[in-house]
């Protein structure tokens, strides 16, 4: 829960990198961490809803240790992989964190919208793998275009 908060709180990039790269690696690690996300669906920190928010908006660069280094791709490929965790797990988003994830994911792969890489495309077109496997999101997947 303080990892959302932090990730529907907080715009700065640094604690953003910082907790998607935390939340993917316990998400990854630990098979069970993901349903315990489970209480907060349908709540103010339900996750699908605040990654998704993650995942829109736009990242740039970010210097550490006197590094700069280009995270708007790093940033958006972390919060697919973490929805990715989530709906695996068998969470199950309601209808508008559904039409929420995939009208982000649809800008996202628009070919117009050049400045994602090749790795963070990988990881959107891996969302929608994750929601088209369960039925009552395939409907929602095509009315959402």
């Amino acid at each position: 829960e303080a990892t959302l908060g932090v990730l529907k709180n907080i715009f700065d990039q640094k604690p953003v990198f910082y907790s998607v790269i935390v939340l993917d690696d316990m998400l990854r690690e630990c098979e069970g961490l993901a349903s315990a996300f489970r209480h907060l669906l349908k709540t103010n920190f339900d996750p699908f809803v605040v990654v998704s928010n993650v995942l829109e908006r736009e990242w740039g660069t970010m210097t550490l240790l006197d590094e700069t280094f280009d995270v708007k791709d790093m940033i958006p490929a972390k919060a697919c992989f973490i929805l990715c965790h989530l709906l695996n797990a068998g969470l199950t988003p309601d209808q508008n964190a559904v039409k929420k994830i995939t009208e982000t994911l649809k800008r996202k792969l628009d070919p117009q919208h050049k400045h994602l890489m090749h790795y963070s495309r990988l990881a959107c077109v891996s969302v929608f793998q994750s929601l088209l496997r369960q039925p009552a999101n395939r409907q929602m997947c095509y009315e959402a275009g």
